[in-house]
């Protein structure tokens, strides 16, 4: 028996039934039933697709594409008449071509690809599927296409993320530097090849789209780190130098560069060549970027050590070149905690104590030795969980914080004195003294044995570490223990054998430290005294800061706990949290808190 004819255009003509006719309908219901599926499962919040899952500068750099013309989500009074309007449509013959225009459909599908990626996080598999649907339906949307692009990326099919993006592309490149969409597709390919270790296609994506959308931070950074891991640290720099980036990042990626090309002058020295071979590349370094002082005392310390056999040599430094990985997410942000600390409410004022007093340290630039990354934020972020859920209040008087060249000798005697009297002259005083940053042995005797362990300020030099050049731990342990009915916290980020990232690398003799300098004091939590306090890089965080930073945001509230304390996390709960976070990713973790550290320090909760 012959089917029934079904019509395919509005002005006649007909075509036997088939599977293929009705596709476009099967997929529209299948699409609706994905509309009215996600809708309930949010709870009908007509206001949810407004809400863009937050994405920082890597993760990857836009979210989703936002239409802008997207009406409300859909409800089921709107969901029948739908319904039946796309059968009454395609009953009536629209060609296949275009039908999905022509029905209106692009819109629902639209509002699947924004709902989609609003339930991401909580129904991924669904999500990535109500998108891949939606874009089927309506291939011919950019929005929707970018959508299922970032989908992919976010669940880790990169090819599939880099094929869809690069279609669209294509069909993006040419349009004007006004279109917000074609910025966003351009900048997230970018970063997606160098992902995946086409550093020199990411480099030429950067390098056009830089000059397309000046100014375009997500693009500089793709550019600069491509550069760097293919060696081309000069090149780099001198881009930077000439582009006039604004924000404190490029400065960051220039200081970084100009590390990276004095490394590779160290290198060449170390492996044989002297000064004289190397004084042509040093001297236009200099003549090029005379305002580069990483430059000017690399000079100075070549030279040192071409004339003095025991001239400081510095340790060697990785290179992106040699020691980053060929592919992954190199410099992922997601973990940074400080946009949490930002968005914490602050402690009602009347929690605050007015003899609660906080000295916090960090020293991540030192002026004549090697760096310790990230010391600087470490203190940062730790005063502001402090005074924003601590009850530190943030004025001057009662909180201070020295970041770098701040974080001299003669200012750290004068800020400790401070803090002393502070405790001195109120009975039952809260004090706390914060400090990240490199951290030296100090011994004698034969063989050597370890004395103390000192902190290095800002200023101090490799030859000249000393007890009276540093603030030993002796110091500290009698400033405060004279101070009767005073609760005391000391946190050390920072270790005291000599090696690793958190102690200084000079050649000297090998002392094993020892904690017996600590044993009558309590509230003290020191990261390591044997091993290496470690880094968390996907955070810019010193390991121990960040896992002791999430303990007190409220991961640590009954850890291994004590009694219930309303909300308040103690320090021993923080650090115990801490510990066995760290213990986890480094069985060798060494560090310890002293004495019962019951000292009740962040709210972790709302208020009552």
């Amino acid at each position: 028996m012959d089917r029934h004819p079904w019509p395919t255009t509005l002005g006649g003509g007909t075509a036997p039934y088939s599977v293929a006719d009705v596709a476009p309908l099967l997929r529209a219901i299948s699409l609706i039933g994905h509309v009215f599926a996600l809708n309930l499962s949010s709870g009908g919040d007509p206001g949810a697709h407004e809400k863009p899952a937050p994405m920082t500068l890597r993760t990857p750099v836009y979210s989703h594409s936002q239409h802008g013309d997207i009406r409300r989500p859909m409800t089921c009074s709107r969901f029948i008449p739908l319904l039946v309007g796309t059968w009454t449509t395609v009953t009536l013959g629209f060609a296949q071509v275009g039908w999905a225009e022509k029905t209106g459909m692009c819109n629902v599908a639209r509002e699947i690809a924004v709902k989609g990626m609003d339930r991401f996080d909580k129904q991924r598999l669904m999500a990535i599927a109500a998108i891949r649907r939606a874009h089927d339906l309506c291939s011919g949307d950019p929005g929707i296409a970018y959508d299922l692009g970032l989908a992919y990326y976010l669940d880790k099919q990169l090819p599939k993320a880099r094929n869809i993006w690069e279609h669209l592309y294509k069909n993006t490149k040419d349009l004007p530097a006004s279109d917000h969409l074609g910025m966003k597709v351009h900048a997230n390919l970018a970063w997606l090849r160098f992902e995946m270790g086409d550093d020199e296609e990411a480099h030429f994506l950067a390098f056009e789209g830089v000059k397309k959308f000046p100014g375009n931070l997500a693009l500089a950074h793709t550019k600069y780190m491509a550069l760097t891991r293919m060696g081309r640290y000069l090149e780099a720099y001198d881009w930077l130098s000439r582009e006039h980036l604004p924000g404190s990042q490029p400065k960051e990626w220039m200081h970084d560069a100009a590390q990276y090309m004095v490394e590779n002058l160290w290198r060449e020295f170390r492996g044989g060549k002297h000064l004289v071979s190397l004084k042509n590349n040093i001297d236009f370094l200099i003549k090029e970027y005379p305002d580069e002082m990483a430059f000017v005392k690399a000079k100075e310390r070549l030279l040192i050590a071409e004339v003095d056999p025991n001239g400081e040599i510095p340790p060697l430094t990785p290179l992106p070149e040699s020691d980053w990985p060929k592919q992954g997410n190199i410099g992922e942000r997601t973990q940074e905690l400080d946009p949490l600390l930002q968005a914490l409410p602050p402690l009602d004022p009347w929690k605050k104590r007015d003899d609660a007093f906080a000295l916090l340290v960090g020293i991540s630039r030192y002026q004549n030795i090697e760096p310790r990354h990230y010391a600087d934020r470490d203190a940062i972020n730790m005063a502001t969980l402090l005074t924003r859920r601590g009850v530190f209040l943030p004025d001057d008087d009662h909180t201070r914080v020295r970041i770098d060249e701040q974080a001299t000798l003669e200012t750290l005697n004068q800020d400790l004195e401070w803090l002393a009297n502070k405790g001195r002259s109120y009975p039952n005083a809260l004090l706390l003294f914060y400090f990240s940053g490199l951290g030296s042995p100090w011994g004698g005797g034969k063989p050597p044995q370890f004395i103390d362990g000192l902190l290095l300020p800002s200023q101090v030099s490799g030859q000249t570490i000393n007890p009276h050049t540093t603030i030993p731990l002796y110091k500290l342990r009698n400033l405060f223990a004279n101070l009767p009915d005073r609760d005391m916290v000391v946190i050390l980020d920072t270790c005291f054998n000599g090696r690793g990232m958190c102690g200084t690398r000079f050649k000297g003799p090998q002392y094993n430290p020892s904690a017996r300098q600590l044993a009558k004091t309590e509230g003290w939590a020191v990261a390591s005294l044997h091993g290496d306090a470690g880094l968390q890089d996907p955070a810019r965080q010193g390991a121990f800061t960040y896992a002791l930073i999430r303990g007190l945001m409220g991961a640590g509230q009954s850890h291994k706990g004590t009694s219930p304390t309303n909300g308040w996390i103690t320090l021993k709960e923080a650090f115990q949290y801490a510990a066995t976070r760290l213990k986890a990713e480094t069985p060798a973790f060494d560090g310890f808190l002293t004495g019962p550290g019951a000292i009740l320090m962040t709210r972790a909760h709302g208020e009552h």
